[in-house]
């Protein structure tokens, strides 16, 4: 595991704002965030002299970061975390893929298939050394230009890496993150995309309310998803049981919980209803019903990234979509557009003809025959 002064951030997002504190609190390290297609934040970064001033419970403060291009990332660092959502990997990879990352350790928050589509992009001798994935961010956290809001830090923190990790290396990775008090070590990258619970709890939630009047001053969690608690179990266990179908069929074990349990450990809750602990937590207090549900990352990542594929394996593994392909039908029908396009299907990213097997080796990183 490289240990530098410096460590690279891909995108300018809302997880940068988290990120940037950690980073700083873990050493010092002098931060390069980069900009990307999405990075609309960083000429206000440039115009407050490359700070990004950041108000929350935990490490609040102004912090120094240079905006520079990925090729600068590469050359100035061997530890680059990706912060671009999962619909942006590909045009992310692509670019990486222009440099040799083999001497580069590469993490992706989250991952969501993220080294399967690092393989589709880097030739084998520029492919980073190691790749590290993780289920979720580190904390809910909004970057509006130069001004981060981030909430309290999760408690813990799923994490999968390609290569295998001496006890030695996993502790010196958990430095970067000195607020999150356990990373929890998943046997493989399948588990990281299977752990994913945001498309099981969030699109229950979408599909009651996007013609709920006065949506958009509904908090989404606080004041949505009490009542839609039975709509999202019966959604997870639908999640649980292509999981336990996935891995009777390749022998494969894929390590996942249920969404509540999840939700709990993230942040040390002890809950008694998955009602209560939205109602009660301070990182969900201010986060609304998305304004414009269409281009919400709960439409663009949750459904069509995530929900899409995941009809694919089940599909693959004989399993029911009945459930997942309704709210695909329905949400899409109601926002008059077609989800199933430009989602992540087998057919659009070339594994029409590999079986369930495959498609699990995929996921953990196997390289494309």
């Amino acid at each position: 595991m490289p240990t530098t002064e410096q460590v690279g951030i891909i995108g300018v997002g809302g997880l940068t704002g988290a990120l940037v504190p950690l980073l700083r609190q873990a050493g010092n390290f002098t931060v390069l965030a980069t900009t990307s297609a999405r990075a609309s934040n960083a000429p206000a970064i440039i115009a407050n002299g490359n700070v990004i001033d950041v108000e929350g419970p935990k490490l609040g403060g102004s912090y120094f970061v240079r905006i520079g291009s990925i090729a600068e990332v590469v050359r100035s660092t061997r530890v680059i975390f990706n912060t671009v959502p999962t619909s942006g990997h590909g045009p992310v990879l692509e670019e990486l893929a222009e440099h040799d990352l083999s001497q580069h350790l590469l993490v992706s928050l989250p991952g969501n298939g993220f080294t399967m589509s690092a393989r589709k992009h880097f030739k084998p001798e520029r492919f980073p050394r190691n790749i590290i994935e993780s289920s979720t961010a580190p904390a809910a956290s909004r970057l509006n230009g130069a001004k981060a809001m981030v909430g309290d830090f999760k408690t813990r923190m799923e994490l999968a890496a390609l290569h295998p990790l001496t006890d030695a290396e996993k502790a010196e990775f958990a430095a970067y993150f000195p607020q999150v008090e356990h990373l929890d070590w998943l046997g493989n990258l399948a588990s990281i995309f299977c752990a994913n619970t945001n498309p099981f709890v969030h699109i229950p939630i979408l599909h009651k309310y996007m013609n709920c009047p006065g949506k958009q001053s509904l908090g989404f969690y606080t004041d949505c998803a009490p009542n839609v608690v039975a709509e999202i179990e019966k959604f997870d266990a639908w999640r649980l049981s292509v999981v336990d179908a996935v891995s009777a069929a390749t022998g494969i074990k894929i390590d996942v919980k249920g969404y509540f349990e999840t939700a709990k450990d993230w942040y040390g809750s002890d809950a008694q209803t998955y009602g209560a602990f939205a109602k009660g937590l301070k990182a969900y207090q201010n986060i609304l019903f998305p304004a414009d549900v269409k281009s919400s990352r709960m439409v663009q990542e949750d459904i069509k990234r995530n929900l899409v594929f995941w009809c694919e394996i089940a599909r693959k593994a004989g399993h029911s979509v009945d459930l997942p392909a309704k709210y695909i039908t329905e949400v899409g029908a109601e926002l008059d557009v077609n989800l199933l396009e430009d989602g992540w299907t087998l057919t659009s990213i070339g594994f029409e003809n590999a079986s369930l097997g495959e498609i699990v080796s995929y996921l953990n990183g196997s390289p494309r025959a």
